[in-house]
């Protein structure tokens, strides 16, 4: 499961979005993929801007908040989601736990039971 994998990568490296893609579980959200995309053409716009005009010009500040806010968005995005596979790993130990448990239970009772049925032999003394 990816899950706690998901988590402990954006707690220590602050996934990014090309992390995110080689992750399968990620790459196929709708919300990644459109944060994505936002983050490219954010990206390349600011590529694009900077062979034009200098790093003080209106449409290059405009560009370079644009392409930090992508970076925000995908980055909350990712924590969020990293954060649900975290809660649903819990969840899904914590009913693996109490399963285990129940069976436990069961087989002691079955043992349990087996020791209070009488054993019958057919020996006779002479």
């Amino acid at each position: 499961m990816h899950g706690p994998y998901i988590y402990k990568l954006s707690q220590a490296h602050n996934l990014d979005l090309l992390t995110s893609t080689s992750i399968k579980a990620l790459s196929s959200q709708t919300v990644i993929v459109e944060l994505r995309n936002d983050y490219t053409r954010a990206k390349n716009n600011v590529a694009e801007l900077s062979k034009r005009y200098g790093p003080r010009h209106d449409k290059m500040i405009h560009a370079n908040a644009q392409f930090n806010e992508a970076e925000q968005n995908a980055q909350k995005a990712l924590q969020q989601l990293a954060l649900g596979f975290k809660n649903n790993l819990t969840l899904l130990q914590q009913n693996e736990s109490a399963i285990v448990a129940a069976l436990q239970g069961k087989k002691l009772n079955t043992v349990l039971s087996l020791n209070k049925k009488p054993v019958t032999t057919n020996l006779t003394v002479s």
